[in-house]
């Protein structure tokens, strides 16, 4: 057996398939942080083919694996899969091949359009860094926070924006990053306050809020879940008028 294959990085071309999801069987809930997006998570796992054969486990050396939750180190569908286990859970993950290693297999190892069966017991989950906060729990807090919206003026312009925010591009229209915004940032904000990143949808901000929460300048690192799509859903309130970018 090869050790590690489920969690070489993905870099298979995956086939097509309409909504692939994973099948989950819950075998023991466990209890404490469950994974979530940017969780360090560790593992026991084995893993078979369809026809019973397995291709990899960790449990034969006892050494667990250990990895990011969306940090691109193992195959979607187990990543999909893990989120929402704790400590002492176990489960039970069968993964279609658009989520696994799809129409190329994994030469030696995985054929073409193989389904996988993962048993997966949780070690540890470590959460990440930033906390992730409500627009409910945004409006509650608003006054103790600073917010920056860190999406595209083009964007700003089509949804508005929450009053009182700073309007702070971190990523372009080509998603690359901006290289000053750290440096306006940390020029517009004190590093004791307490800092939220709101975008669309809460993608590029919860990448964000990864990042400066791990770098360490800012003690409390928030990432608004859902973005301002979520807040807008909401009823709550945006302003066209201060759409005046600082990059």
């Amino acid at each position: 057996m090869t050790r590690g294959i489920a969690v070489a990085f993905c870099l298979v071309l995956l086939s097509c398939a309409a909504n692939p999801t994973v099948q989950i069987t819950e075998q023991a809930l466990g209890d404490g942080e469950s994974a979530q997006r940017h969780s360090r998570v560790t593992i026991h796992y084995s893993g078979w083919l369809a026809d019973g054969t397995m291709f990899d486990t960790t449990r034969t050396d006892g050494i667990p694996q250990t990895f990011t939750i969306n940090g691109g180190d193992i195959i979607a569908g187990l990543e999909q899969g893990i989120v929402g286990m704790k400590s002492g859970g176990r489960r039970e993950i069968v993964i279609p091949p658009a989520l696994a290693y799809g129409a190329k297999g994994l030469s030696g190892h995985i054929p073409p359009n193989a389904t996988l069966r993962f048993d997966v017991e949780v070690v540890a989950v470590t959460p990440p860094r930033y906390k992730n906060i409500s627009v409910d729990e945004l409006a509650k807090q608003r006054g103790e926070l600073v917010l920056i919206d860190i999406r595209t003026p083009e964007e700003w312009a089509e949804t508005g924006v929450v009053s009182g925010s700073i309007l702070l591009t971190a990523f372009g229209k080509d998603g690359k990053f901006v290289r000053e915004f750290p440096l306006i940032m940390n020029d517009l904000v004190d590093g004791n306050k307490n800092v939220a990143f709101i975008c669309r949808s809460g993608n590029r901000s919860s990448e964000l809020a990864r990042v400066i929460a791990e770098e360490g300048r800012y003690k409390n690192v928030y990432n608004v879940v859902g973005g301002i799509k979520a807040w807008r859903s909401a009823g709550g309130a945006v302003t066209f008028d201060s759409v005046r970018p600082l990059n």
